[in-house]
């Protein structure tokens, strides 16, 4: 049998950790994660789509950082053509096709990319646009009932929220699973900085998995001078970098081994191509690839890239993996954890106007 040479490096790290006494946190399976305990839910999945009145912003909006409607096809063909088609109105693909205009001959995804323009609203089927940027959320609902006969397990989780939620907060929650009430996860177990922004899109091109993790941590670590550095022309002021990322993890966050400890909601899960690295000492910043907030079971909360046509949802652990694994060779995950009673303090940037 041959082994391939992703299965070789996986294996020749396993023993060079081992050799070395490093401690090389990172793992390459979902089925090495430890978890303490899993909680009754109701899970459905939906399919959440961005408003009507949000892309006609984004269609006539001559605001900088607004992420413009933009088509895509991978060659100039009958197909490209008919994938237009489908986003016109009935007998209006040719007045469609007519309004775009070509943006670069190729992206890095060797695409042929199409704006669309201010013409384009009269023969858009926005309906159509729609389902098209539409993606999948899992929509939770908390059973109380096991709660409610185990005062351990209540503690237990109240002791990993109350880094997220206030006083009052808690004291809700607690009343709820006396009355055993569901707890619905979108609106009750989301701390008030991100609970908005799940199952919704923005205009602006920017905001990204990175900064959608800080802020479920703190709003203050994506508007600090401190730690958002950069500010790109083109990208909104709350996108953050990879690097920005790693200097927020080493500065209140602490590694955790997620073989050996179990995980606990909140705790940062990052999804890094370690490509033929060997050493965890070799980890840069540049390997970052995705970032994810561990919620409870096997569920996370995240926004899949700086598009405006990427909303804010919750996802399982293993559709996180299976696509950022579909896209990198050598794809791992390391696990941080918010240092206990880290009070920021930090001054925070004016921003353009956030719209959800």
């Amino acid at each position: 049998m041959i082994l391939s040479k992703k299965f070789f490096f996986a294996i020749f790290f396993f023993f060079f950790c081992s050799f070395a006494g490093k401690s090389c946190f990172a793992i390459f399976s979902l089925k090495s994660l430890k978890t303490v305990h899993f909680f009754e839910l109701e899970a459905t999945k939906v399919l959440v789509k961005p408003e009507k009145k949000q892309l006609v912003h984004r269609l006539l909006s001559k605001k900088e950082k607004v992420d413009p409607l933009r088509f895509y096809c991978k060659e100039l063909t009958d197909n490209c053509y008919q994938r237009l088609k489908f986003l016109a109105r009935k007998d209006q693909e040719l007045s469609l096709a007519g309004s775009v205009t070509k943006v670069t001959e190729e992206d890095k995804k060797n695409r042929y990319v199409f704006e669309f323009t201010e013409n384009s609203k009269d023969f858009l089927d926005f309906s159509k646009l729609q389902k098209k940027l539409s993606e999948e959320h899992n929509y939770l609902k908390l059973k109380t009932e096991q709660l409610r006969q185990n005062p351990q397990l209540v503690e237990q989780f109240f002791s990993e929220l109350k880094y997220f939620f206030s006083q009052e907060e808690l004291a809700v929650l607690r009343v709820k699973i006396q009355n055993n009430d569901f707890l619905v996860i979108d609106e009750d177990l989301l701390p008030s900085s991100v609970r908005s922004r799940v199952g919704n899109y923005t205009s602006y091109l920017g905001p990204n998995c990175f900064e959608a993790t800080l802020a479920f941590q703190d709003e203050n670590f994506s508007r600090s001078y401190l730690y958002n550095v950069k500010n790109e022309p083109e990208y909104h002021g709350l996108m953050i970098n990879n690097d920005e990322l790693l200097l927020v993890l080493r500065k209140h966050f602490f590694e955790i081994d997620p073989e050996k400890t179990s995980l606990r909601y909140g705790d940062v899960i990052l999804f890094a191509d370690y490509g033929e690295a060997l050493s965890e000492e070799d980890f840069q910043y540049s390997w970052i690839k995705h970032t994810a907030v561990f919620l409870l079971n096997y569920y996370t909360f995240s926004k899949g890239s700086k598009s405006a046509d990427s909303p804010y949802t919750v996802k399982t652990l293993k559709e996180e993996w299976e696509l950022w694994a579909s896209r990198f060779n050598l794809l791992k995950i390391k696990v941080f954890r918010k240092l206990p009673h880290d009070s920021l303090g930090l001054k925070q940037k004016k921003l353009v106007d956030w719209m959800y």
